[in-house]
């Protein structure tokens, strides 16, 4: 057996993975499958996996290979619109597992530049994220470093648990409910999170939960296993659901139609002109 922590396996490929988590998980599961467009199977023939063989991020979940087929997915969506509206067959698309997984939390500029949450950190990075990214944040605009966005984080309570906190847009209220200042000065990412791990520690799992969801309405959770998650409520509602449900909303005002077009809509641009509402 290879040492995996040489950085290969025998015999495993996150591409190939991949490509099985798309078609079995997600094509052939009865719980999405439903709500995919018609002929489906047509517009996924020509989607492929490539990349290393071996993951690029040391995590104990397949991330890579549940994040490529996910754009796996979102390419059979592309494939569907350019039939459907721009007449033209469905195109092969190559999904890059090496990179699907780092689109995630970073963005890749055009002159070689990346941008993270960390570049939040210091004066630079909130500029040079700035010089891209309108920000919109009236809750920590032209704040810098990491500390109030390590109020979304998973932090250890004091019953030996774990409790993922979520700061929301607003990471205010989740302060609150572990009692730490809304705003500290912090050079690195250890000082920042020292505050919440401290906090948390001084918290029962069961306790936290009653303040996070009860008291102060956030979307923190305890961090439960798997059995646990399906035994409980909120497993038990979504035991039957995919990863998405659709309910026809029939509006006599509102009949299905295509966006309007804009002078950048094209088939190499197929949602130019399409606007979401969130």
């Amino acid at each position: 057996m290879t040492d995996p922590t040489e950085g290969s396996f025998d015999g495993y490929s996150v591409p190939d993975e991949a490509a099985k988590v798309f078609k079995n998980g997600i094509l052939k599961n009865p719980l999405i499958a439903s709500n995919l467009p018609q002929d489906f199977e047509t517009y996924a023939k020509s989607i492929s996996f490539h990349g290393s063989a071996s993951p690029m991020i040391p995590i104990n979940w397949r991330f890579a290979e549940s994040i490529s087929a996910l754009k796996g997915l979102e390419a059979l969506f592309v494939n569907a619109l350019l039939v459907k509206k721009y007449n033209i067959e469905p195109q092969e698309i190559a999904i890059d597992t090496r990179g699907a997984d780092r689109r995630v939390g970073q963005i890749n500029n055009a002159d070689g530049s990346t941008l993270t949450t960390a570049s939040f950190q210091d004066k630079a990075g909130k500029e040079l994220f700035d010089t891209y990214i309108h920000d919109a944040d009236i809750y920590s605009k032209g704040s810098t470093g990491l500390y109030r966005t390590m109020a979304t984080n998973i932090y250890k309570t004091k019953d030996n648990r774990y409790f993922h906190l979520h700061g929301s847009m607003n990471p205010e209220p989740s302060q609150d409910a572990v009692g730490v200042p809304h705003n500290k000065d912090c050079a690195t990412f250890q000082e920042s999170i020292a505050p919440y791990v401290e906090a948390v520690a001084q918290l029962t799992s069961s306790e936290l939960q009653h303040r996070a969801t009860d008291v102060f309405k956030q979307a923190g959770t305890i961090c439960y296993s798997a059995s646990e998650y399906a035994e409980s409520a909120h497993g038990k509602a979504n035991a039957n659901a995919g990863l998405y449900e659709v309910h026809a909303r029939p509006n006599p005002a509102q009949p299905p139609t295509w966006w309007t077009p804009t002078p950048s809509t094209s088939p190499s641009r197929p949602l130019a002109g399409l606007k979401v509402v969130a």
